[in-house]
């Protein structure tokens, strides 16, 4: 691949502008000069090779005075490039000449947008030529999903952060996205790309963090940020293992950059030096694990561990609220303040048995619960895995598994009663003055999950900005003592506050979005925002609900 590739004159689509009336807006007693300007498109070697010439007749034109000159306050502007007259009359000195695509560039665009200037100089008695360059000032992303991930995915929601306040949004409702033109801001050289999908047997959540710099190749005229001209290209696919089984998600990044053709991959960032996942796909993790006494144990909890500096120490320890239980995982070392060394001889001694041992060094290891799990069918309560891992290099990386026993024929999972769906007029004839969810958990409550799906283009524009605690209403975000919730609602009502953890009922007040929902007119012909609801108590159980709010144009 050549280091150096200088795009030919003929990637320009130069065009000479057309002759209109002259003004006049220079003193008599100048020197003066004349301009011809003309205005040129540098489209990316990827574009030109796909796209027609841009036309740049409908292109506004500013022609500037620089400040601190003699010409400071001289202006010329012409609507389109069409109306600028062949030859322009200018005092003598400095100026700016631009030029750009029609309307202002936004952040997310279905088109390139152009846009450049040139400096030039006029002189006494002489005519000055000029051209304004106009280069693509967003990048092309293309989403691209594979024929496995369609076959293994229902549903899915991906987002692409460039640590911007708004983030690029796809899901399921569009399998084959069209590219967009996406406007990174100043000095941007990392992205994440956010993964939440569902399989037949679960969820599965992820991201992944790619670096410019950390391309596979390099070009002497490329950045270490992400800039306007460049092609992204996202490619999602399954993880499966060895054996068939689907493991998680698979993201691919490759860069087309300005002046070339070929695609370069950018290899995922694996900035964190240890990793934990659960290598088959399940989220055991984020909801714990229930099962009843004397039930049936999940056979598919397994956690990956992955440290390329080697596996120094994996310590597990079990915090039951079992006495008896506990005084189990006592006698097997593994109740200790920090638990048992999974690599030592001790744990080799105790554990054999149960588990298959890492040793220390490996750069990847698979902790398989099942027989471990086994022993707690007979120990209800909740108990506690804590498992922490430390590599060569004595970093450091920690995760808790949840597991509930619940009596034979015990709790019944928790409720989620919905106020009926609404209809009301965009200037809120007929909206109700409340919305409430009325939720009962009698096992306590682990979390509530909120998922808003927008019903018109506006709407959805604002969840792509609102968070809370972080959390994105897009993915789903938890009001279980979520602060920023709290908020909202104090500033609501001083009486309403955020559910807490534990909470055996909470009325979820829905009509408090009805602010947000209302400054964005009327949903689409056929569409509703809806709000998914996702309850989860103490043991593991759910009760989920979606409620509609559909606004009528008035």
């Amino acid at each position: 691949m050549r280091l150096l590739n200088i795009m030919a004159l003929n990637m320009f689509a130069i065009i000479g502008l057309a002759s209109c009336g002259m003004e006049d807006d220079n003193s008599g007693s100048r020197q003066m000069g004349v301009l011809e300007v003309g205005i040129a498109v540098k489209q990316p070697a990827s574009e030109s090779a796909t796209r027609a010439s841009v036309n740049t007749s409908n292109f506004p034109v500013s022609i500037v005075g620089k400040e601190g000159t003699t010409t400071a306050g001289i202006t010329k502007e012409y609507a389109t490039a069409s109306v600028v007259p062949e030859e322009i009359p200018l005092a003598v000195g400095a100026y700016t000449a631009s030029s750009h695509t029609p309307g202002d560039m936004e952040k997310k665009m279905t088109v390139p947008y152009y846009a450049g200037s040139a400096d030039f100089t006029v002189t006494a008695g002489v005519t000055t030529q000029t051209t304004v360059t106009c280069k693509m000032q967003n990048s092309r992303i293309q989403m691209n999903y594979n024929a496995d991930f369609l076959a293994t995915f229902t549903a899915w929601t991906i987002t692409i952060d460039d640590g911007s306040e708004t983030v690029l949004s796809y899901d399921q409702t569009d399998t084959n996205p069209a590219a967009i033109y996406w406007a990174f801001g100043d000095n941007v050289a990392s992205m994440t790309v956010n993964f939440r999908g569902t399989t037949s047997k679960g969820t599965v959540s992820d991201s992944r963090i790619f670096t410019k710099s950390q391309a596979a190749e390099h070009y002497d005229d490329d950045s270490e940020y992400f800039t306007g001209g460049e092609t992204l290209i996202v490619n999602m696919k399954p993880a499966v293992s060895t054996s068939g089984e689907v493991t998680g998600i698979d993201v691919g990044l490759n860069i087309i950059f300005e002046d070339h053709t070929d695609e370069v991959e950018i290899p995922v960032n694996w900035d964190k030096p240890i990793t934990i996942s659960e290598p088959n796909g399940t989220n055991y993790l984020a909801n714990g694990i229930s099962f009843a006494m004397n039930g049936t144990v999940p056979s598919d909890v397994a956690l990956l561990m992955k440290a390329p500096s080697g596996i120094q120490n994996l310590y597990l320890q079990i915090v039951s609220d079992n006495p008896s239980f506990a005084s189990v995982a006592g006698e097997m070392g593994l109740a200790g303040n920090g638990g048992l060394d999974l690599t030592s001889a001790d744990a080799s001694a105790a554990l054999s048995s149960y588990l298959a041992l890492p040793t220390t060094g490996i750069t990847e290891y698979t902790l398989t619960l099942t027989n471990l799990l086994n022993l707690l069918k007979t120990y209800t309560g909740v108990h506690k895995f804590n498992l922490k891992a430390v590599d060569a290099k004595d970093n450091e990386s920690g995760v808790t598994l949840t597991v509930r026993v619940t009596e034979a024929g015990g709790t019944t999972g928790p409720t989620l009663t919905l106020p009926a769906d609404v209809t009301y007029g965009s200037n809120g004839t007929g909206m109700p003055a409340s919305a409430d969810a009325l939720i009962g958990a009698s096992a306590g409550l682990e979390s509530i999950v909120v998922k808003i799906k927008g019903g018109n283009a506006a709407f959805d524009t604002i969840l792509a900005d609102l968070k809370m605690d972080g959390q994105s209403f897009i993915t789903g975000v938890d009001l279980v003592d979520n602060s920023e919730f709290n908020g909202l609602l104090v500033s609501v009502d001083e009486s309403l506050s955020a559910p807490h953890d534990g909470d055996t009922q909470y009325t979820f007040p829905i009509g408090v979005f009805f602010t947000f929902l209302n400054a964005t007119g009327a949903t689409d012909a056929g569409s509703a925002h809806e709000f998914n609801i996702v309850v989860t108590d103490k043991n593991g159980k759910t009760a989920t609900g979606i409620f509609k709010v559909t606004i009528t144009q008035e």
